[in-house]
């Protein structure tokens, strides 16, 4: 198996030469042709991110079959399957909902997951519109977040003009890291 530093020259080299053939890249990843609905709705910040990947328009409610899948039921409840794929059949064939967990996400959940999306979908958030959206203060509402960010944007990872925080070309190999500052589970247990 190739090392750390071996993928991602492999993983440069892919980008460069799917940049020169026409493709479009979507957040970290993710790459499309520019007649595809994904650059579309990237350019008109439509995009949305799950984890299933991106997707040019919103999907709400989710079900998902098979042991740890994820499911979205309503703006509000996420859910996770069974694991163990024997206790995952078991429970089908019971006739019950095969669901090892669930959350009812709160208001603060909310705030961080559109904070979260739109990092991954778009690179960047205007704290403005979320303080307009939610009726915050975003730098006081996310003071440690944005302490934690200083070292990203010392080392040219993010950047933060005005209202506008943005994840730099550089900045993009750790989009996973810089949303991980904003999420409030990150290193707990869930």
């Amino acid at each position: 198996m190739p090392g750390r530093e071996a993928k991602w020259a492999f993983f440069d080299e892919a980008v460069e030469i799917l940049e020169k053939n026409g493709y479009i890249r979507i957040g970290f990843d993710h790459f499309a042709k520019a007649s595809d609905d994904l650059v579309q709705a990237l350019q008109s910040r439509s995009l949305h991110w799950n984890s299933l990947g991106y997707r040019s328009g919103c999907c709400v409610d989710m079900i998902g079959l098979g042991s740890g899948s994820l499911s979205r039921l309503t703006p509000d409840y996420y859910a996770q399957n069974i694991y163990d794929l024997e206790a995952y059949e078991r429970s089908v064939w019971q006739g019950r909902f095969p669901v090892a967990r669930g959350c009812w996400l709160n208001a603060d959940d909310k705030i961080r997951r559109d904070v979260i999306h739109s990092l991954r979908c778009h690179l960047s958030i205007d704290m403005q519109s979320f303080e307009k959206k939610y009726d915050i203060d975003f730098s006081f509402y996310f003071k440690d977040e944005l302490t934690r960010l200083k070292p990203c944007q010392a080392d040219g990872l993010a950047d933060i003009s005005g209202s506008l925080l943005t994840i730099t070309e550089l900045g993009r190999r750790f989009t996973s890291h810089i949303c991980g500052l904003f999420d409030a589970f990150i290193g707990k247990e869930t």
